[in-house]
């Protein structure tokens, strides 16, 4: 199943194995199809393999390869070691590509690179920010693919500066409003909570 995982890996990456699966497929079913329906089910089968790989490769990607990643990875620490904007724009923003560094469980040292459009976060959030010129960072790669990496979320530490910023706030609001009964009942609320945290 991890050699399965590895070729859906490496063709969602490629794209163009894609397009061979779906003319082996299409071998097949012209192959084995009877002659009076032979046509409309190759037309058939073709269409839908067609659909099903373009959404894969283009829409599914970050997902897939981030669970398989995840499943079948190693953990590694990794750095930012330098980010430059590229010709690209994704969501009316400039893509920017990171090359990265890290060390393989065996010590080798591998060096790579991530597109901000290719959100290789895990687990996976409509919103992500990348890590910083100079920031360690978890990650999770296969070793058979180490080139292609996954960016381990850490959920606790978002959390904590979800929790802070909204502490800032209200402190803010008491400064604006001191004595607000409100303001205080808020603000001792949310330091336990930061602290049950352990942030």
């Amino acid at each position: 199943m991890k050699i399965l995982s590895i070729a859906i890996i490496w063709a969602l990456y490629k794209v163009w194995p894609l397009f061979i699966v779906i003319v082996l497929a299409l071998v097949i079913v012209n192959r084995l199809a009877p002659p009076p329906k032979r046509h409309a089910m190759t037309v058939v089968v073709g269409f839908l393999l067609l659909v099903l790989c373009v959404v894969s490769a283009f829409f599914l990607r970050p997902m897939i390869v981030g669970f398989l990643t995840n499943y079948y990875g190693e953990v590694a620490q990794g750095k930012v070691v330098s980010s430059a904007g590229l010709s690209r724009i994704h969501n009316e923003q400039r893509v920017f590509r990171s090359h990265i560094i890290y060390k393989t469980v065996d010590g080798q040292l591998i060096e790579t690179f991530f597109d901000s459009d290719d959100f290789n976060f895990y687990p996976f959030r409509n919103s992500v920010r990348y890590p910083a010129v100079g920031q360690e960072f978890s990650l999770k790669y296969i070793p058979e693919l180490p080139q292609y990496v996954i960016i381990l979320r850490d959920e606790k530490k978002e959390q904590c500066e979800k929790l802070r910023l909204k502490l800032y706030e209200l402190q803010n609001k008491l400064q604006f409003a001191p004595g607000n009964a409100d303001f205080l009942r808020e603000i001792q609320e949310l330091l336990a909570q930061i602290e049950v945290q352990g942030c």
